[in-house]
This record gives structure tokens, sequence and C-alpha cells, in this order.
């Protein structure tokens, strides 16, 4: 997992969204810290085997492949979205081999998400929403998603019971903090996940899963009533005509979808364009059924651990509770499965999983070697 005060020092500016200062293409710092990684990483071999990845790189080449074709034909401008996914995927499998120091990165994430609450709060750091965290990550809802898959990420490396409570009971109220409904409810699903989800057999893992996606539509539909999070009749109504035309579009999308960067949709009477707010839709519509399926297997062998070798340990269980969000959270937000946080825990919960099949059979073998029953 490594020990680099560099990745380290670079994980930490990895959720800055803010345009990457003397760049004139518009670059966020967070892309911008990926391509430095990505290039880092070339220079280092692999360091782990994952199982899985060999799966998941064939279904990510299918859905590149499948997006760019669709692209193209659809005479769309793609050129710096496809760029974008495909450093995305790249930057999943080099966390998922050892190529980027998966710990140092997911550590200097999570204190970077904790000075730039500091500085919102001290009033150094943009304040976009009137109070409700953001900072440096700008949008207060995708600032719910990363307060929200982050500190899962960051347990799966903690021994220490009460470490790891801290800060899961950090992660909430920063989540809260957000104003973000989506997150909170995420978050909690994601903290009940694994104090529940490493429990019995794939039925009743499967049934767990099927229950929190009930309670979480549950959760958005009635938490918006609490006081606590302030009158929202005028956003959500809003949002609401937001998400009846996205679904409109996608309904009418072509089967194979219309290509990269399409899922948007113009709101009269001014036309102005407004992206979606589900990540389901938006996959539908930019590359059609087929690019959702291959997305979704992707998270479901490489993040779940679908058919993996190894035992279900806590820190594999984190690294599930992490994938989990991210498939709540994209059912309220327009764009969860393409970015650098997925990615992340896409690609540690590959390398875990593989940490823990290692571990399996080195304890095989000392059975071997010594006789003894092996555990």
């Amino acid at each position: 997992m490594g020990r680099s005060p560099i990745v380290f020092l670079l994980g930490a500016l990895l959720f800055v969204e803010s345009p990457m200062p003397g760049i004139a293409m518009n670059l966020p710092v967070s892309e911008t810290v990926m391509g430095v990684l990505l290039a880092g990483s070339l220079l280092r071999s692999g360091r782990l085997r994952a199982a899985a990845v060999p799966v998941v790189m064939v279904l990510l080449a299918a859905a590149y492949v499948w997006l760019l074709a669709v692209s193209i034909t659809s005479d769309v401008e793609w050129t710096r979205r496809m760029v974008r996914i495909g450093m995305l995927f790249g930057f999943a499998l080099m966390l998922a081999t050892g190529r980027v120091p998966l710990r140092p990165l997911i550590f200097g994430m999570g204190v970077g998400l904790v000075i730039n609450a500091v500085l919102f709060f001290a009033g150094l750091a943009p304040d976009n929403y009137q109070g409700a965290l953001s900072g440096y990550i700008l949008d207060k809802n995708v600032a719910g998603f990363v307060y929200a898959v982050v500190p899962l990420l960051v347990v799966a490396f903690i021994r220490h019971p009460w470490a790891r409570v801290l800060v899961l009971l950090l992660g909430l109220v920063l989540v809260f903090e957000t104003g973000s409904r989506t997150g909170l409810a995420a978050m909690i699903l994601g903290t009940a996940w694994m104090a529940l989800g490493g429990r019995g057999g794939p039925v009743l893992r499967a049934a767990l899963l099927t229950a929190f996606y009930f309670v979480f539509i549950w959760a958005e539909e009635n938490l918006a009533s609490l006081d606590v999070f302030g009158d929202r009749t005028g956003t959500d109504w809003f949002r609401g005509r937001i998400d009846d035309a996205a679904w409109a579009k996608t309904q009418q999308a072509m089967p194979w979808g219309e290509g990269a960067g399409q899922a948007f949709v113009l709101l009269p009477p001014e036309q102005q364009p407004f992206f979606f707010h589900n990540s389901y839709w938006a996959l539908i519509v930019e590359g059609g059924l087929p690019l959702l399926v291959l997305m979704l297997a992707v998270l479901a062998i490489g993040g779940l651990g679908l058919g993996a070798a190894g035992r279900r340990t806590w820190a594999t269980t984190a690294a599930q509770a992490s994938v989990l969000v991210i498939l709540l959270v994209s059912f309220r937000l327009g764009e969860v499965f393409l970015t650098v946080y997925s990615m992340v825990a896409l690609g540690g919960a590959m390398a875990l999983w593989e940490l823990e099949r290692r571990r399996m059979a080195q304890e095989r073998a000392h059975a071997r070697s010594t006789g003894a029953a092996a555990p």
C-alpha cells in the first residue's frame, strides 16, 4: 500500500475542483493531480495482481470503445470528455495494481477534506451556498458525495475501533454540514453496511441491498420536511423540472445512446442548459443500456467483489460500503460513476480484495508447512 509523502500531498488536493491557476483550459486541480499520478505510475511496476483486474479491464475497454463509437457516429463534441474518461479508467486500474500507493492517497484525501472544512468555516474557502459546506469542491451536492465516500475508504486502513468510530462520526457531521440529504442518507446506509454487510450469505446481502435502496428513497423524500435542512420547496420544485425533462430525454434517447456529454436538458423559456440529476439516466443517454450495464458490472465485480475469493474483512466491507454510497448517490446526482472519487473507490476495492486473497493463500501455505488446519 506504500508510504509516499508525495502521493499523500497529491491526495490532499485530489478533491479540489477549482481551476488550475496558469492554465487557459479551465482544467480543475483534481484532474491535473490525477494526470500527475498517472504519469508517475508509469515509472512504477505493478505490485498487485488483483484477480478482478483482467475482467474489469475488458469491461472498461468495452465501455470506452462503445461510448467512443456512439459519440463519433452521433457527431457530437466528444474529445475532452473521452480523454477524461480514459484517464479515469486508467487511474482505477493503476490503483488496483498498486502502481499508485493507495494508503497515502486515501489518507491524503481525508486530511485534505478536513483542511477544506476548516478553511471553509474560517471564511477562507469559497462559500457558494450561504453557509452549506462546499469549499474548494465548489458544489454542495458533490461535497456531500465526497464527504460521504472518503471516510468509508479511510476507515478501511484504520485498525483501532475507536479511531474508526471517530472518523465515521466526523464524516457524518461534515456531510450534514454540506446540507446534502442524499449524501447524509447514503453515508448512514454505508455505515450500516459495515455493521451488517459482512454477515450472512449472498442472498441475505442482496436482500439487505434491496432494503437499503427503499430506505434511501424514503429518506430522500422525507428528510426534506425537517426544519434543520431549511425550506427546500423552491429548489425541490426547480429540481423536479430538471428531472422531468431529463426523464423525457432518457425515454427518447436512442437505444445505443446519444454520445458523450449529452446528459443535459434545455429548460424553457431561456433554453438554459442543466445537467442531469441522475447518473443512471446520464449513462443511458450517453451510451444507452450497454454503457449502463457495463459500468454496473464493473462496480459489482471490481467494487463489491462479486465472485472474489477473499474473505469479507473490515477493510473489504468498508470498500463495499464506499461503492454502495456511489450506487445510492447516483440516483440523485448526475455525475457520479465517471468521477475521480468513484475510480478511487473502485481501484481501492480491487486492491483490498487482492490483499485479502494473498493473506488467505499465505495462511494456507503456512498451514501446509506446519501440518496445522488452515483458519
